[in-house]
């Protein structure tokens, strides 16, 4: 399975980021907050490749489209 969190570096995000990386799915985490975004994987214990963080600020367009 493929999900796409919002709001992935702090609080519930991140919990269901780092469950369902944990568990098998290929986990982008969308948000502004690079420090707490850095730590995910490493946090998770699974590859990079499983849970990727990605700076994007949703309330601007041009970073959701691209």
């Amino acid at each position: 399975m493929k999900v796409l969190i919002t709001g992935g570096a702090s609080g519930i995000g991140r919990a269901a980021a780092i469950l369902l990386a944990q568990r098998g799915s290929r986990v982008m985490a969308l948000d502004v907050a690079d420090e707490a975004g850095a730590t995910l994987a490493a946090e998770a214990k699974v590859p990079h490749e499983r849970l990727i963080y990605r700076h994007t600020d949703v309330s601007v367009e041009a970073e959701v489209q691209g």
